[in-house]
């Protein structure tokens, strides 16, 4: 073994090994100890997917072949013996780059060393990267003597761009003559240039991309990635998974009188199963507002602690039907929305165990299960629910407008999804699992993988990665959060701590989720665990508050869903019976003759002077509700980017 190699010791599945740095993708992995197994070759993602699971620890320590970098003083080796110990406490955390944790570790060990001056943040994530990749803090990558000069590189990238990179351009061999010609000019002589196979290979290390794209055009480039997009082949279930949000036109019902009229679903999906692991649908419009809600955090959050959660009321037909898809991916593919790519998803995947992967904009194509998942969504559920408008793209024409539609309730809907999924997607033959129903595919891979599906502590893991808000102490009812007080003992210790006599109430940082109503937790200013609060409902401890069950519960549950579902035929009823009635409530008015013979003769003397026709009109109907477009929606119904068009 060359004692000049940069190794590093780590342990995969307990047994000890030593890692070659990543070179064009792979790394050498050579057995040690006991283990007599030949050196061999695997790609750096399996290793990645290794460290991820916790099959694969690197041992904190440098390796016997390593050399020191330099010699330092005294002074330098004591500070970077220093920054050893703050980036093994890091490593130790499981953690290559946040910068939250990073930040946590550096105050941690920075008290245990009396370290005066502690590293910042960024240095730390540096000295570990390096640690990770060369095995020592300070271990730079060795530069390669540049062999031609920079004129080899300017003239060759003159010569790329003006022949190469074109519509219909030259050939590498065109590119190649004229590089040579050029070379060969007085001014160039006694510089050393590339050879010919210097010059191709450059050439195949252009972006495949950018030289399809130059060459022979956009749309052709686009095609040539979806193409290399199709090959998404996985091995077990929990290794893929897509997420995307739906924005859907639906009237429906909720219980404070107002009219929904815009809807978002999200939905988390499995790849290897096309199985749906969990949902959320989110109100996106009321009927007579203008201002629309887009995606949130907060919606994507549910959706994914739906996925994570075990299902245990979701049976239908009696217990024939269940839904027991759920658990943590491995890697979950998202667009690079705002809300998908904020640090609180991300942190949120992370700490469930998962990966992050960040579409770019514009490339749904790179989400392909999920994206078809939606146009089956619209065809077999969607088209069956009554109050649906379809895609504006479609062109309906409706007599009355959306609100008008609306027979459904919000929660009646989220019910008949959740029916469908489980009695009719899932059990439904799917072509690309060759006639395997989603659920059977789940079950046939579940039993023959070694995942495990544990619950993790879903309160616990948002708490972790949501941003905390600001509020103030009260003296004797605590913090507020959305007209609810939480109050604990301790936090009355801890204002009576902050607050002197005559100061203004202090103002703390709060951790609060909806998805557990009953409690908040305050941050220690002084450090430590934070302060856990209780919440009061109506005057009464959140011990002592017995919260409504029957939100729990799913609506039509006993009957599979069908067009005939009993929901949906008693709202296809109420429907009918509205417009009924609003055709029976119409007033008839008189034919106004007058007014007629008035406007004609307006008319008629607006053609003899060879004017353009005046009209006037009346006001009095401008609040009536036949008031439409041309298609049957509201003014602004569907202002803004229409998602529902994917």
């Amino acid at each position: 073994m060359n004692t000049q190699t940069h190794l590093i010791k780590a342990r995969l599945n307990e047994k000890d090994i030593l890692l070659t740095p990543e070179i064009n993708g792979y790394v050498t992995v050579f057995p040690q100890g006991n283990n007599k197994k030949e050196p061999y070759t695997v790609p750096a993602e399996h290793l990645n997917l290794a460290y991820a699971r916790g099959k694969l620890v690197y041992v904190h320590e440098l390796a016997d072949e390593f050399k020191p970098t330099k010699k330092l003083s005294d002074k330098d080796q004591l500070a970077q013996d220093i920054l050893l110990q703050y980036v093994f406490h890091f490593l130790k955390r499981g953690s290559k780059g946040s910068r939250k944790i990073a930040e946590d570790v550096i105050r941690q060990v920075a008290v245990e060393l009396c370290d005066s001056q502690p590293p910042s943040s960024s240095t730390l994530l540096r000295a570990a990267k390096n640690y990770l990749e060369y095995g020592n803090i300070d271990r730079k990558v060795p530069v390669c003597p540049q062999r031609c000069s920079d004129k080899a590189y300017e003239l060759f990238d003159a010569i790329i761009d003006d022949m190469y990179l074109k519509i219909n351009g030259a050939s590498k061999k065109e590119c190649w003559l004229a590089y040579s010609d050029e070379s060969k000019k007085p001014e160039y002589i006694g510089l050393k240039f590339f050879s010919r196979s210097t010059f191709y290979d450059r050439i195949k290390k252009l972006p495949r991309t950018d030289v399809i794209r130059a060459r022979e055009g956009k749309n052709v480039s686009r095609t040539d990635s979806r193409i290399v997009e199709r090959g998404l082949i996985t091995n077990h279930v929990l290794e893929r998974i897509e997420m995307d949000a739906v924005h859907v036109n639906v009237g429906l019902k909720v219980e404070n009188e107002k009219i929904v009229t815009q809807i978002i679903i999200y939905v988390v999906m499995d790849c290897h199963s096309r199985a749906i692991l969990g949902t959320h649908v989110q109100v996106s419009k009321y009927h007579g507002e203008k201002k629309k809600t887009g995606e949130t955090k907060f919606g994507i959050t549910q959706s994914i602690v739906h996925s994570l959660q075990p299902k245990p009321n979701m049976s239908f037909d009696g217990g024939k039907y269940f839904w027991p898809m759920r658990g943590t991916g491995e890697v979950y593919v998202t667009d690079g929305g705002g809300p998908y790519a904020s640090h609180v998803i991300g942190g949120l995947i992370t700490s469930a165990g998962g990966d992050q992967q960040i579409t770019e904009p514009g490339s749904g194509y790179r989400k392909p299960y999920v994206e078809r998942f939606f146009s089956t969504l619209r065809t077999q559920f969607l088209s069956v629910i009554p109050g649906y408008m379809g895609k504006r793209t479609d062109g309906k024409q409706f007599d009355l407008p959306i609100h008008k539609h609306a027979s459904l309730t919000l929660r009646e809907f989220e019910s008949l999804l959740a029916n469908y999924l489980v009695t009719r997607y899932h059990q439904a033959p799917h072509k690309g699992l060759m006639g395997l129903s989603p659920q059977k595919k789940w079950e046939k891979s579940i039993n023959k993988s070694t995942t495990v599906l544990k619950v993790p502590d879903i309160g616990r893991l948002v708490r972790r990665n949501i941003d905390p808000i600001p509020r103030t102490i009260q003296a004797h009812l605590g913090i507020q959060i959305n007209n609810t007080f939480f109050n604990s003992k301790a936090l009355k210790s801890l204002f009576d701590m902050l607050t002197d006599k005559g100061d203004k109430n202090p103002v703390v940082e709060c951790i609060y989720t909806p998805l557990e109503p009953g409690h908040a937790w305050v941050k220690n200013p002084f450090g430590g665990k934070p302060i856990k609060l209780n919440a009061k409902y109506n005057g009464k401890p959140y011990k002592n508050y017995i919260f409504d069950p029957i939100e729990e519960e799913v609506l039509g549950a006993e009957i599979p869903f069908s067009f005939n579902h009993p929901i949906i035929a008693d709202a296809r009823d109420l429907r009918e019976e509205g417009f009924r009635q609003h055709q029976e409530n119409k007033v008839t008015r008189e034919l106004n003759t007058k007014a007629i013979t008035d406007q004609a003769t307006i008319i008629k003397g607006d053609i003899e002077l060879d004017l353009p026709p005046s009209f006037e009109f009346s006001n009095d109907d401008e609040d009536s509700d036949d008031a439409l477009d041309q298609y049957g929606y509201e003014d602004d119904e569907f202002d803004g980017v229409d998602i529902d068009d994917k």
